[in-house]
Order: structure tokens, then C-alpha cells, then sequence
């Protein structure tokens, strides 16, 4: 288990419980409401991945997490080891109306992401038909054959190849706000990196 505090306050747990052999289940993630903006949950979770030799690490998330740990490199699967069908048993009585779904993350030896192993089902590009463009002869070049789209945020234009038009999505349609959270969570990310290489450099 691990217990982050920040100015003496808990702003974070995450707990790794054994099943079996070269199997664990992620059983426990709290962060303080004020530090989820931050992706400070995705962080906890990464750093126990990485403590991971080896094996496979299960998760049980409520039906609105499940992007959230798809991003992560969690993917959906059928079967679970044997241990962990009484938690499912139990959760399905108690929870009825929810979609109980497991989802696993198996650690690649010699890889720090297991989510850079699988194909995407979707590239969404941050921009309109001139960085589209770009994307996609930089796909045919590769011989990648992955669906792209690209975002440009000044009225949420949604352009796909081949379509001079762009699409206009409703701003609260569930696809236009699945679109916008991928791209804002892109450019945290970037952001992020970026201020951590400004403060190595200030440091060095």
C-alpha cells in the first residue's frame, strides 16, 4: 500500500493486493477531490504498475472509470481467476443496476506502458484538415491502417479524410464531449511534461 501526504493531509492511496501467482488486484484508489483535476490518480496507479515485475493486475471500476483505466493500458476480457469471482459475485448482489466489468493490465517485460502495445482504435488529431493531412500521410508511410480524425477546437469541427465538409457535433453530445476530453487530457499531459523538463533544467 501506498499513502501520499501533502503539508501532513492524505491526498492519496493505492493499494496492490496479491491473488495468485504473478497476480494482483488493484484493490484500493482514493485521491482528494482537490487533487483529481491533476491526474494525480493516474500517477499513484503508473507508480504501482511499474513496481510490477511481472503477471497481470485486475481491476473492478465503476462503469464511469472504465475509459479512465482504458487509458491507462486496462483493457476489458472474459474470465477472471477463480479468487476473484467472490468479490464479482458480491458486488453484482450489492450493486444489481451496475455493469460489473473486470479489466487487466498485463505487464510487458522490458516495456514501461503496456498501452503502447496495442493498437488504438482511434487517432484524434488536435487541429483541422491541414494537420489531418499531415496524420495521415505520416499512417501511410508506417502501412498503418488505424481510423483518424482530427479536432479543431475553435467551434469543436470534427474533420475525417476524404470529407471536404467537417462534421458539427452537438456541444453535449456524448461524442463531442468523449472528443473534447481526449484532447484537453492530450494537452495536460504535454503540459505537464513539459514543466517537468523546464523544472530538471532549472535544477541542473
Amino acid at each position: 500500500m501506498l499513502i501520499v501526504e501533502k503539508r501532513k493531509k492524505i491526498v492519496g492511496i493505492v493499494r496492490l493486493k496479491p491473488v495468485d501467482k504473478d497476480v494482483s488486484e488493484l484493490a484500493s484508489l482514493w485521491v482528494h477531490p482537490k487533487s483529481r483535476d491533476e491526474g494525480f490518480g493516474s500517477e499513484l496507479v503508473q507508480w504501482m504498475l511499474k513496481k510490477q515485475k511481472k503477471g497481470k493486475v485486475y481491476v473492478l471500476p465503476s462503469s464511469d472509470l472504465l475509459d479512465w483505466y482504458g487509458a491507462l493500458g486496462f483493457h476489458a476480457f472474459k474470465g477472471i481467476p477463480k479468487k476473484l469471482e467472490a468479490k464479482s459475485s458480491f458486488c453484482k448482489e450489492r450493486f444489481p443496476k451496475d455493469d460489473i466489468s473486470w479489466m487487466v493490465y498485463q505487464i510487458v517485460k522490458g516495456s514501461e506502458d503496456a498501452s503502447f502495445k496495442r493498437k488504438p482504435s482511434l487517432l484524434v488529431i488536435d487541429g483541422g484538415k491541414g494537420q489531418l493531412g499531415v496524420a495521415v500521410a505520416s499512417l501511410k508511410r508506417a502501412k498503418l491502417n488505424i481510423p483518424v480524425v482530427g479536432l479543431a477546437k475553435r467551434e469543436e469541427e470534427v474533420f475525417v479524410p476524404g470529407n471536404k465538409v467537417s462534421l458539427l457535433l452537438p456541444n453535449d453530445s456524448g461524442e463531442s464531449l468523449m472528443l473534447q476530453r481526449v484532447r484537453d487530457e492530450a494537452h495536460r499531459f504535454a503540459l505537464k511534461y513539459q514543466r517537468k523538463l523546464r523544472g530538471k533544467r532549472m535544477l541542473s
